[in-house]
């Protein structure tokens, strides 16, 4: 605060009478920013008043003491009042220097109508002057009322101090919500700069669709998106029945780096375990076990990171955003685009690779990678809902079902597994980054769609399996109608779990089971376990190493809070934990951990006695907001 304002706000008001007909006040004025000199004269019922800053006083600070600071001032001024050093006179057109004036006005014969306060200092050899303009405001009261608060404030402090005590309680949160106001002002505008980046990018990608059209033009009567969709239709042929375009526009598949993908492939295949002639490796042709030590001792930059992160893909620590870096740059702006694919495309093809799908089921790799980029193009550049954490909850998944003993318990099959890959994969594919909660409330069409019942989880699976209406993205093309079936229903059952308004019914469903001592290997309990693996790994955060898990924690938050954004802005109340106004991310998942996390990993942990480390670390995060609070 300026040392002028410091020292304004303490003084107190003080009071004079001048020729037994004058009153005159100095004091702070109402807006706590000017030194403010009221007077009422009785002789002829009139009102001065002035209200001066901090420019206006320095004339004035000079002429009535030598030293140049504020406090010496107002200890002049208040010396004055209580030593009886006041005068006062009919305003002078010809001010002296020392003068301290408001703008003047005049009366209706264009004279000033002014008075003029002198203050005489200690010494009284400096005198400083200030002229009070004619008001019609009644000064006579405010001097007054100002006296008998001054007294009751002196007589009782007690309730003067309660009052200052919650004046200041209001002043706190006043500033608390100032910062908050001002947080959500660098929020709102991050977020219009990212908002701008992925609009150009649209732009960008919406002029080389309508330039693939043949010069169509958008003054052109008709559906551009329409014009487009017939198109791909025309290119994929005639056995393509998606009427959902192509994420990818008119290619088919991203520009991976085939040396990277090939080392990924080695990683787990040999030449000699792969047919050259198979569909399943006609893209992609591993390196000799010679060949891949020398690739590995050149590795350098982007490959270095990703071979490296590779290392855990098979544990808990599992890193996607190493992944995402390398591939892409980051792992925020770049979500929207991913020209070269993200951690997505690596993780997913890691994974087929690991567990040799595309030769046990004979599956055309280049359907295969093409079916990988669309559904990593079809997710949004959400801060939460990318395609980023698709591969998260993709790694996690196989974790469940590998090292945490699914597989084994539940006796599954490789069409299982293979079909608890895709689900994971697929489980937010075109998520818009709100929730169900927020759809229903607005009654968007995609809630009309589905009656509100697991709106965006029914968009998910159902979008993906319109997709796969075009051959080239038919990842399911070499399997029987019965092996179709049997991945279409393991997947659409789940992803419809992930719906945590479901999450009780699968919870009561796992517990009795558990009660009936069940096999857990009949194909109804095999699907309940494996929509609970994809379930667990989706709200897996809170129970992984705590650099991770802050990370994810920060990103759906910041998710949240633009969910709450759009709910302001449409004059809805904020959903609960997504008011940035008032952030509490501690209380937030301290919740959720002890509600949900906490009980639902123990009942996992019963089934899966190697998945009961994730209810140590969820302990331990639940520790850290203990000594993190931020509300």
């Amino acid at each position: 605060m300026p040392e002028f304002l410091e020292q304004l706000q303490q003084l107190a008001s003080v009071y004079a009478i001048c020729g037994n007909t004058v009153s005159v006040m100095a004091g702070m004025s109402d807006t706590a920013e000017e030194l403010s000199f009221r007077s009422y004269d009785s002789s002829e019922d009139a009102s001065y008043i002035c209200n001066l800053n901090e420019k206006a006083l320095h004339t004035a600070k000079a002429s009535l003491c030598d030293n140049a600071d504020w406090s010496s001032f107002f200890r002049e001024v208040q010396l004055a009042f209580n030593s009886g050093k006041v005068a006062v006179q009919p305003g002078n057109a010809h001010r002296a220097a020392g003068t301290a004036a408001a703008p003047v006005s005049a009366d209706s014969k264009g004279l000033a109508c002014s008075m003029e306060v002198h203050c005489l200092s200690g010494s009284g050899e400096k005198r400083a002057t200030f002229v009070l303009e004619r008001t019609t405001e009644d000064q006579q009261k405010y001097i007054l009322e100002s006296m008998l608060q001054a007294h009751h404030m002196y007589n009782h402090p007690k309730e003067y101090e309660q009052k200052l005590l919650h004046i200041m309680e209001a002043k706190e949160i006043a500033c608390t919500k100032r910062e908050a106001l001002d947080c959500e002002l660098v929020a709102l505008n991050d977020n219009l700069t990212r908002n701008k980046h992925k609009q150009k990018i649209n732009n960008e990608r919406k002029e080389e669709l309508l330039k693939s059209l043949g010069g169509y033009s958008t003054e052109n009567t008709g559906n551009p998106w329409r014009a487009i969709q017939e198109q791909q239709q025309r290119a994929a042929g005639e056995n393509n029945k998606s009427w959902l375009p192509s994420p990818l526009g008119n290619r088919t598949c991203k520009d991976f780096d085939l040396v990277l993908f090939r080392m990924i492939k080695s990683r787990w295949l040999s030449p000699e375990q792969c047919d050259a002639c198979s569909p399943a490796n006609r893209v992609v042709q591993p390196f000799s076990k010679e060949d891949l030590a020398i690739h590995v001792s050149q590795l350098s930059g982007s490959r270095a990171a990703i071979w490296k992160a590779l290392d855990s893909i098979d544990s808990w620590s599992y890193r996607v955003f190493d992944v995402q870096a390398a591939m892409s740059g980051d792992d925020y702006l770049s979500l929207s685009t991913q020209t070269h694919g993200g951690s997505l495309l690596v993780t997913m093809y890691a994974l087929l690779c690991m567990h040799d799908f595309l030769q046990k089921f004979q599956i055309d790799e280049q359907i295969a990678l093409n079916w990988i980029s669309a559904v990593e193009a079809s997710y949004h550049g959400n801060p939460y809902h990318n395609s980023m954490h698709a591969a998260d909850v993709l790694q996690i998944t196989d974790f469940i079902i590998t090292r945490g003993g699914l597989a084994k318990r539940c006796d599954l099959s490789d069409i299982q597994v293979f079909s608890a890959l895709l689900a994971a994969s697929i489980h937010d594919f075109d998520h818009p980054g709100i929730n169900n909660n927020f759809h229903i409330k607005t009654g968007s069409y995609l809630a009309t769609l589905y009656n509100d019942r697991s709106v965006l989880e029914n968009l998910h699976v159902s979008s993906v399996f319109e997709l796969m209406k075009n051959p080239a993205f038919n990842i399911l093309a070499s399997f029987s109608d019965e092996q179709r079936h049997e991945v279409r229903e393991t997947m659409i059952e789940m992803v419809l779990a992930t719906d945590m308004g479901s999450h009780g019914k699968y919870v009561a469903n796992l517990k009795g089971k558990m009660q009936e001592h069940s096999s857990f290997t009949q194909t109804s309990e095999q699907n309940l376990c494996l929509a609970i693996a994809l379930k667990m790994a989706d709200i897996s955060n809170c129970g992984r190493p705590l650099d991770i898990y802050l990370r994810w924690g920060a990103k759906v938050s910041d998710e949240f809070y633009q969910q709450g954004d759009r709910e302001r802005n449409l004059g809805l109340e904020c959903s609960p934990f997504m008011d940035r106004l008032q952030p509490s991310l501690a209380k937030s998942q301290i919740a959720f951990m002890n509600y949900i996390i906490t009980p639902f990993f123990e009942q996992v942990a019963e089934l899966l006695p190697d998945m009961r480390f994730a209810v140590g670390l969820v302990e331990e995060n639940k520790a850290y907001w203990a000594n993190h609070d931020d509300s």
